[in-house]
């Protein structure tokens, strides 16, 4: 299931950008808390806190989630049960009861999703086609596209996160572990801007243009609000990149490199 499977189109972007801003929580707001643990108990502290995280989540992910694949029912018709429903009328109702009974609702048990539960679950598709499928989906001009522009993004979080302990640990800026961690907040505004942006407001958009399109929704409605993060982020990142320098290279203190960082 996907948010695609969920919710209809003029609600899509809305809670993508909810999905979007729910992984910033932790990418963003996990850095600030690790600095001012480390700032008052240690670097140590804050890498035993991650261990002890990650070996719960493991826990609970070999144990406690869900079956997610979809398990044909044996009694569902297949092409040797409709030839034989054809010469035994009989044999094809009893199926057919059977059918109708799987698919009405069963009464609410405690224990009725444990099945869901089971570590293993057989299929006889093919796993390795399974694996190399996708990459055929790249063949797809937009999800190339999206791929890539998706991918960049990342890296430039990636580099930029990375230079800051660098940079702003050092003269004229000095800042500790906490004021490192906190140098994660402007990412995270930046994060919640852009998902109100490409989240609500773009949906609220497309319903405007398809009113104007005489009622007629098109794809490519989506796109008409890129180029305002496509001009800020590139201005940001650059800005970011121009004054980091000046500061590493001629110890001029920029204040700029910080609010660039959204």
């Amino acid at each position: 299931m996907s948010i695609r499977d969920l919710f209809p189109i003029h609600q899509r972007a809305t809670f993508n950008g909810v999905y979007f801003v729910s992984m910033k929580f932790g990418l963003f707001l996990s850095p600030m808390a690790a600095g001012a643990q480390a700032a008052t108990y240690g670097w140590r502290s804050s890498y035993m806190t991650l261990a002890a995280v990650m070996t719960v989540l493991s826990v609970a992910f070999v144990f406690c989630f869900e079956e997610t694949k979809f398990v044909h029912s044996s009694n569902c018709f297949d092409e040797g049960n409709m030839k034989s429903a054809e010469n035994n009328v009989k044999h094809r109702t009893v199926i057919l009861e059977q059918s109708l009974q799987d698919s009405m609702p069963r009464p609410e048990t405690p224990f009725r999703d444990f099945p869901n539960l089971r570590l293993l679950t057989s299929t006889n598709e093919s796993l390795w086609k399974l694996l190399y499928q996708p990459i055929f989906s790249t063949m797809i001009p937009h999800v190339l596209i999206t791929g890539i522009i998706f991918g960049a993004g990342l890296c430039f979080i990636t580099i930029m996160a990375s230079m800051q302990s660098i940079i702003f640990s050092e003269p004229p800026y000095r800042f500790t572990a906490r004021e490192l961690g906190l140098m994660h907040l402007g990412p995270f505004v930046g994060a919640l801007l852009g998902s109100v942006y490409g989240g609500y407001l773009n949906d609220k958009f497309i319903k405007w243009a398809s009113r104007r399109n005489s009622g007629v929704y098109e794809p490519e409605m989506r796109l008409y609000l890129i180029p305002v993060p496509v001009i800020a982020m590139a201005a940001g990142i650059t800005i970011f990149g121009v004054t980091s320098d000046r500061v590493s290279t001629k110890c001029e203190n920029f204040v700029t490199p910080v609010p660039q960082f959204i």
